[in-house]
């Protein structure tokens, strides 16, 4: 009706042979409206732009009543409160914060199929049931350690999950499971449509080859695919992203290509202030985030090299002084040092790249970007401000 409107008002101005005042109200209420449209159609456009680089948030839907009591101590203070993860109130607030901060998809924390896990996995089916009504794209993050029974700094696929089962079975059951599941909902992220997840501390693993290899003939026989992506960039060297192998540096990379699209690291903070080899009188969070940008350089090149993305890591900051000491060196989470981390990624970025944030909710490390009682709703308009500029930038 509106550009209907508009077309009238020109042929009637091309009608009147007579220029007078009745004539010239018409152009400007005219050009009025169509300046308007212009505007609202270059909104549209701009806020519906995919051409542009998405945004991921690691979210922990394992939240009860029971763990903020036991926590209290050690945890940070949401604005909301301690909250139950499956109150569908909640979930849908914790999506419209999410929204409000320029989050494209949420990266859950998944235990997979352990059924030692099971208050864990009710919240998540609860949470992924929710999610289901929204428009937010949402992704596992495998957690290796826990969904296997393993310890973190060692995930050996060939050790006893259960009496007559591997952990590596166990592992290519999950991921099956996770594939099955991915049909169901269009909220699952997909690349080039295949379901992605996320493999926690993938740099840990060993023994794993020949489970990957039987995970790819089981989804080809079912005419099915998996988008997986490594956690392997820490300050491990890039030469050895797969700390317990004892192939070369060339032969890592080439499995790590053949069987994921992308490295990243989940959280690039380490207590030990020496892996950062940066010198200077600094305070630790100028420390930590120029050490951030070397150390993403070089793991930046190697994935590139044999053709991986890297997907680059955010956060508002690192203090979990409460839980494991006040001897270490902490950045607490502030505005400030989260568009800081922001600012040292924009240049590099291109339209097909990933940025992860660490975290929406993790309470336990001081890395949550979810409305807190001493921030309010701060990080989510920093993130917010922080997004808009990277979507403005690919979008015009």
């Amino acid at each position: 009706m509106l550009i209907k409107s508009i077309i009238s008002g020109i042929k009637e101005i091309k009608l009147n042979k007579k220029f007078n005042v009745r004539s010239s109200l018409l152009i400007l209420i005219v050009l009025g409206i169509g300046s308007f449209v212009a505007i609202l159609y270059s909104g549209t456009r701009k806020s519906n732009c995919l051409n542009r680089p998405l945004i991921g948030s690691y979210y922990y839907p394992w939240y009860t009543l029971k763990r903020w009591k036991w926590g209290q101590d050690v945890m940070g203070k949401p604005l909301l409160g301690p909250y139950n993860n499956s109150d569908q109130k909640v979930i849908n607030k914790h999506i419209d914060w999410a929204q409000e901060a320029g989050i494209d998809y949420f990266i859950y924390s998944w235990l997979g199929t352990n059924k030692d896990k099971q208050i864990e996995s009710q919240i998540v089916t609860s949470f992924i049931k929710e999610i289901n009504k929204r428009d937010l794209k949402i992704m596992p993050l495998y957690e290796t350690p826990l969904a296997l029974n393993q310890s973190p700094d060692r995930i050996d696929f060939n050790k006893e999950f259960l009496p007559g089962e591997r952990v590596g079975d166990r592992f290519v059951k999950d991921m099956l499971l996770h594939t099955n599941l991915a049909q169901t909902s269009e909220n699952f992220l997909e690349i080039e449509n295949c379901p992605r997840v996320a493999i926690y501390l993938a740099r840990n693993m060993v023994n794993q080859e020949q489970y990957f290899s039987k995970l790819t003939k089981e989804l080809s026989i079912n005419n099915q695919c998996l988008d997986l992506t490594a956690d392997v960039s820490f300050w491990n060297t890039s030469n050895n992203p797969l700390t317990l192998s004892q192939k070369s540096s060339d032969e890592q990379w080439e499995w790590l290509a053949d069987n994921f699209s992308a490295v990243f690291g989940y959280n690039m903070y380490s207590n030990d202030i020496n892996v950062y080899k940066i010198k200077g009188d600094l305070a630790f969070d100028k420390i930590f985030l120029k050490a951030k940008s070397v150390n993403q350089g070089k793991w930046e090149k190697r994935s590139h090299d044999v053709g991986l993305k890297y997907h680059y890591s955010i956060q508002p900051g690192y203090d979990d002084r409460p839980l494991r000491g006040d001897d270490r060196p902490a950045a607490p989470p502030s505005e400030k040092f989260l568009l800081m981390d922001w600012d040292r990624i924009r240049d590099n970025l291109s339209t097909t790249d990933h940025i992860l944030i660490t975290s929406f909710n993790e309470w336990y490390e001081g890395t949550a970007i979810e409305p807190s009682k001493k921030d309010g709703t701060s990080l989510i308009a920093a993130n917010r401000k922080a997004a808009d500029a990277i979507k403005r930038k690919s979008c015009n």
